[in-house]
């Protein structure tokens, strides 16, 4: 365990951390030991970042002191995925927020219980993944999705089955009332499309498995 000790008028607060094995993945228990004394174990990694954030949001902060969250709990998730989509298009916040601003964001769902982050890379106004556009895009989902992985949590990437670029070729389109959003998809009962389709996947896939 980490004990760290916060001076505060006459006493001392240790807050004791550790990871235990309490039989249900991403659960914690916070216990009160004494007055200035408080344990927070978590079954694993994530679990005790939880623990943290649920005593962090039980504590009462003030001018240069605060409040403790004095009560003993455990808590484990009704669900084995709790996650997050940031949609990343149309000038959303996602699409235009500075970086390091959607990164701390991503800590602060950790710390509320979240265990999954889901991106998608929206093709249908890109010319190709060698577009700039395309590439900058890419390269602001990785830094979310590693973000993501280096607390802990899952990174997931979505995808419309038949999505595509702005230059699909007008042969290869799927039309309504089939599968068509954005008017560029691929119908995949085209032979050429289909392949198509599979080759745009692969492409995606490429660009993103680092993480």
């Amino acid at each position: 365990g980490i004990c760290i000790v916060k001076e505060s008028n006459a006493d001392s607060l240790e807050l004791i951390l550790g990871i235990k094995d309490l039989n249900k993945t991403d659960s914690f228990k916070i216990e009160n030991i004494s007055n200035n004394k408080i344990s927070i174990t978590g079954n694993d990694q994530r679990g005790l970042l939880y623990g943290v954030g649920k005593f962090l949001r039980e504590c009462s902060f003030g001018d240069n002191e605060f409040d403790l969250c004095k009560w003993n709990v455990f808590s484990a998730p009704a669900k084995p995925v709790r996650g997050m989509y940031f949609a990343t298009h149309f000038h959303n916040y996602y699409n235009d927020a500075p970086v390091q601003a959607i990164q701390e964001y991503v800590e602060d769902l950790a710390l509320w219980g979240c265990n999954a982050v889901n991106v998608w890379y929206d093709m249908h106004h890109y010319n190709g993944i060698d577009d700039p556009a395309a590439q900058e895009m890419i390269k602001k989902l990785k830094v979310i999705l590693h973000a993501a992985k280096k607390i802990g949590l899952q990174p997931c990437i979505g995808t419309l089955a038949n999505e595509a670029y702005s230059t699909t070729p007008e042969h290869l389109k799927s039309t309504p009332p089939q599968s068509a959003h954005y008017g560029v998809e691929i119908c995949p009962s085209i032979p050429e499309g289909m392949e198509l389709i599979l080759k745009l996947r692969r492409e995606m896939l490429e660009a993103f498995k680092e993480v």
